[in-house]
């Protein structure tokens, strides 16, 4: 009798082992990447270039920005929510500049110069927003006057 008891202990911890580590498979799939490969147009390129690599540096993950022949900036964030901390930083710093997603080469945000850093929409970034891809496109958008919003 005892063998069949540690027989079902045995199939009981091999199947919560399981369980455990199917939870964090889940976990691990649902959480977002952990960095941001992005773009940054209309700005000063070697500020930004400076700024980033001050920024980041020092950083696990850091990779050095490159000028594209396009006059943007390819910057890759090393971790979740770098971006965000990085716009922010810039933008209450008076940079004027557009964060673009790389991959679909739409706006995610923007600063003008006015110290404020702006959702794609034209709505204020708030602190625990997060940079989202949105449906204009780098080449459609222009880069507002201080003082202005995009599409007014």
């Amino acid at each position: 009798m005892a063998h069949n008891h540690e027989e079902e202990a045995k199939r009981n911890q091999a199947v919560s082992l399981e369980e455990e580590e199917d939870k964090l498979r889940r976990a691990a799939s649902a959480t977002p990447m952990e960095g941001l490969n992005a773009l940054v147009s209309e700005a000063n390129n070697d500020d930004i270039i400076k700024a980033f690599s001050a920024f980041f540096g020092a950083k696990p993950g850091f990779t050095p920005p490159t000028a594209n022949e396009d006059g943007s900036i390819s910057l890759s964030f090393p971790y979740k929510g770098a971006a965000e901390e990085f716009c922010l930083d810039q933008a209450q710093k008076g940079q004027s500049f557009a964060i673009v997603d790389a991959e679909t080469k739409t706006v995610m945000g923007y600063s003008n110069g006015d110290g404020t850093l702006y959702h794609a929409d034209g709505t204020e970034f708030q602190a625990g927003d997060t940079l989202k891809k949105s449906d204009i496109a780098l080449k459609d958008f222009t880069l507002p006057e201080p003082g202005r919003k995009f599409g007014m």
